[in-house]
């Protein structure tokens, strides 16, 4: 109540700005922290840009290795409330999410099976984005959708049930997204061949495993 009532106050909000810099250093509060902002971003929707343009700084000041899915739900919640506004800074917020995941995967496998929760987490979020905000993805730069293909290449081969299923459902999702995008149809095309032969050597490997 207090954010929504004083969302105008140049004073307050930046009495909150600072608040809010000071504890993201800490890794277990910057979690909890995002959980209440996402609770409460909703209440902006008819608020000036004063405040949300602070939580966006906020994100953009996280450390490289956020991805958590408290972080991931808040910009989630911000790019649904506000991405079709072109007068408020949101549209970065997705480039910001997948420059972090870049810097984290950078394309190496092993990184993937050490950290298959946050795989999952980053790949539902992945997925939202693509099925609800088409918007967004029509404006990322040709070395994102390169990115998404890397993620899916290796994403297949994990064997976790739930990070399985999050990348089954994003790689999906992104093949009914290039029936929209030109450039992410001629990616598909170029790399199809080889996703479908990483899942006919994923197959035969679980089933000698099987055996």
């Amino acid at each position: 109540m207090i954010v929504k009532q004083y969302a105008d106050n140049i004073q307050v909000t930046e009495v909150c700005r600072i608040f809010f810099i000071d504890l993201i250093v800490n890794f277990c509060i910057l979690k909890k922290i995002c959980e209440i902002l996402s609770r409460i971003v909703t209440i902006l929707r008819e608020s000036s840009s004063l405040v949300l343009n602070i939580f966006i700084q906020l994100l953009q000041n996280m450390g490289r290795n956020i991805l958590h899915v408290e972080f991931l739900n808040f910009v989630r919640n911000i790019l649904l409330l506000f991405s079709k506004d072109i007068d408020k800074p949101v549209l970065n917020l997705f480039l910001i999410v997948l420059q972090k995941f870049r810097c984290l995967f950078n394309g190496d496998m092993q990184w993937l099976k050490n950290h298959v929760d946050m795989v999952e987490d980053v790949a539902n979020f992945f997925s939202q984005v693509i099925k609800k905000l088409p918007n967004i993805i029509h404006q990322c730069p040709d070395e994102e959708f390169i990115l998404f293909i890397e993620l899916i290449k290796n994403g297949i081969q994990l064997h976790e049930p739930g990070t399985l299923k999050s990348i089954s459902t994003f790689t999906s999702n992104f093949i009914e997204y290039t029936k929209s995008d030109q450039r992410t149809i001629n990616l598909l095309q170029q790399n199809g061949f080889e996703i479908v032969q990483i899942l006919l050597q994923v197959r035969f490997t679980f089933n000698d495993y099987l055996q």
